[in-house]
């Protein structure tokens, strides 16, 4: 009887095994190793240092500018009456909160543009891995980059596939 019962218990085992592995293949992807190979990436990357690097000029400018500002202050404070001394005060107080509103402003359109420049070349890529999915049969396939996947173990690497679909070596 136990050995009956062993063997219907195995039976069952082995028809839900097969059962769940025939229902579809399981792949990973680098979807950022990915995006970092197509040549737009690079296009949009350069083009992000520059809009960046003009924004990070500017707000150099005016650091260095309330830097002075400052630094004559100090130097020159116990010459001052009290209502320049006050008056300076609040121009330094009005120019520090200029320079952090431009800083949380200039982060803004930084990560504006990057959504801007980036989500065709993301949409570009997701439509590669969907089609090759389905051409290929998977099921499913999990995005290493994002950290959504600790062990890629027995799934297959979609990269060179979608790579191919997309005309990459």
């Amino acid at each position: 009887m136990k050995k009956i019962f062993f063997i219907l218990i195995f039976g069952i085992f082995a028809v839900s095994f097969a059962n769940a592995q025939s229902k579809g293949k399981l792949g990973h992807i680098n979807s950022q190793e990915l995006v970092n190979l197509m040549p737009e990436a690079k296009a949009a990357t350069d083009s992000l240092q520059k809009f960046t690097g003009a924004i990070q000029g500017e707000y150099e400018r005016m650091a260095a500018e309330l830097k002075k500002l400052a630094e004559d202050f100090e130097a020159n404070k116990t010459a001052m009456s009290e209502i320049i001394r006050q008056q300076r005060i609040n121009e330094l107080n009005d120019k520090q909160g200029r320079l952090t509103e431009f800083e949380r402003l200039g982060n803004q359109e930084v990560a504006k543009k990057e959504q801007e420049l980036f989500k065709p070349i993301s949409d570009k890529a997701l439509k590669a891995i969907e089609d090759v999915a389905k051409e290929k049969g998977y099921q499913y396939i999990f995005d290493k980059a994002r950290g959504g996947l600790l062990y890629a173990g027995p799934t297959d690497d979609v990269l060179p596939l979608v790579k191919t679909k997309l005309g990459l070596n």
